[in-house]
């Protein structure tokens, strides 16, 4: 092969492969619209008035990253959508869905994320997990009630509807009383837990008679309230 078919050759390949670089570089814009809801993990149902935000995230260089936002916030059954979004292809552009933490006296909202979404999956439905807590909650001896040894009583708490949606984590359990004294009225103060449905299950003996006793209590977010345990 001559010296001028070589340098023929050489400025061809480049020019292709060149082309090539081109080609996977080319940024396409699509328009998509991104639906889901946001499930209140305590209560096992929608979250209304959740503000959650799809972040665009573009690498511009080194260390170099604009990111823009899009608000929406969910409806009366969690429920979302951000309609008609610019989606772009290259991969110098993705996509994550964020719910930022909130903390009031009342209460505390656990946010969630920035979650990845495939650019592929942009169409599917997609469920997004949080939770809240209740403020405070005092568990009360109804008026005048002594109580003395031997009799006794065991206070045990489960929230279950939470850990259908999270199994890899424990109940929510906590015990009555710790501190609380023969002839006291009232137990330490119970609060800053999840929201949601708790499940009561008093364990006692009074007047030498053992029972258990199964009842429950709704605590919603930021809920101040009191139990008075059946004596």
């Amino acid at each position: 092969m001559t010296l001028l078919k070589c340098m023929f050759f050489l400025i061809i390949s480049a020019i292709f492969f060149s082309t090539c670089r081109k080609d996977e570089e080319a940024d396409y814009i699509k328009k998509e619209t991104i639906r889901g809801n946001v499930r209140n993990n305590c209560t096992g149902k929608g979250f209304a008035n959740v503000e959650i935000k799809l972040l665009e995230s573009h690498e511009k260089g080194h260390n170099n990253v604009e990111v823009n936002s899009y608000t929406c916030i969910t409806d009366n059954i969690g429920n979302f959508t951000f309609k008609d979004i610019d989606i772009h292809s290259s991969s110098k552009y993705s996509y994550a869905e964020y719910i930022a933490s909130h903390y009031s006296p009342d209460y505390f909202l656990y946010g969630i994320g920035p979650l990845e979404i495939e650019k592929s999956h942009m169409s599917i439905f997609n469920q997004i997990g949080i939770s809240a807590t209740f403020k405070l909650c005092i568990f009360l001896l109804p008026s005048g009630t002594i109580i003395t040894p031997p009799d006794t009583f065991t206070l045990k708490l489960e929230q279950r509807v939470m850990h259908r949606y999270e199994p890899n984590r424990i109940w929510e359990l906590y015990r009555f009383p710790r501190n609380l004294m023969p002839g006291s009225q009232s137990s330490p103060n119970w609060g800053n837990y999840h929201m949601g449905l708790w499940n009561i299950i008093l364990d006692k003996t009074k007047n030498g008679v053992h029972s258990i006793i199964n009842d429950s209590i709704y605590l919603g977010m930021g809920a101040d309230t009191s139990y008075t345990i059946p004596w």
